[in-house]
């Protein structure tokens, strides 16, 4: 997956729709910490980094270990088709980028 720091969802920091809600965005040097917190009952509490490479949608540091890397479309994922509605917002400005890929080797 390849982050997309420009993301509206990213910068407000701030969105339950889909299960979780960004709780504090820190922008340092090298990326983007992303910590947040399902909208369960009990919550629970996650933190993502993306590096500053992930954002420019470069690929050298998948290439090292995976082959046939190949975007992957979230409007053809099974889950984005069983409720397109439900995604069309997500769709509309999505905060990661998926590909598929063999593994080296």
């Amino acid at each position: 997956m390849i982050a997309n720091q420009n993301n509206s969802l990213s910068k407000s920091a701030a969105h339950g729709k889909s299960g979780v809600v960004f709780t504090d965005l820190e922008k340092f040097t090298e990326g983007l910490k992303l910590p947040y917190r399902t909208t369960t009952n009990p919550p629970l509490d996650f933190e993502s980094i993306a590096l500053q490479v992930h954002f420019t949608g470069a690929l050298e540091i998948p290439r090292k270990f995976f082959e046939a890397l190949q975007n992957v479309l979230w409007e053809e994922t099974p889950t984005v088709m069983a409720c397109h509605d439900f995604w069309k917002s997500y769709l509309a400005d999505p905060i990661l980028y998926i590909f598929s890929a063999r593994k080296k080797g």
